[in-house]
């Protein structure tokens, strides 16, 4: 059996045909190898998504205390590092350091004055 004819196949169909008795162990083998590099594909696409994305504690933390800058990129960055991860995290400490400034703006242009 054709490779290209193999990677048009969907995924029931793949399983369908390999489950299939009377098809000939050499299609069988094209069939599991095209079987696991999709199973491969998808696992890979699902552990990328789940490393990009900051979770809501995460994201709090940036932005209530960004100036533990430091701390929180060594921990967060353990595992992993991708270009998009490190985009989204300066931009929650920039948004944390405004917010700390907008506060402080605030404070003062409330003070008692003597």
């Amino acid at each position: 059996m054709d490779l290209n004819r193999v990677r048009k196949l969907s995924d029931e169909q793949l399983i369908e045909l390999y489950r299939n008795p009377n098809i000939d162990n050499e299609i069988k083998e094209s069939l599991l190898k095209e079987i696991k590099l999709r199973e491969l594909k998808n696992l890979k696409s699902e552990i990328s998504q789940k490393e990009v994305e900051f979770t809501e504690y995460e994201k709090l933390k940036l932005i209530f205390l960004p100036f533990l800058y430091r701390y929180h990129q060594k921990i967060m960055f353990k595992k992993s590092w991708s270009r998009k991860r490190d985009k989204q995290f300066w931009n929650y400490i920039t948004t944390g350091i405004i917010l700390y400034t907008f506060l402080l703006l605030i404070g003062l242009l409330f003070r008692n004055h003597p």
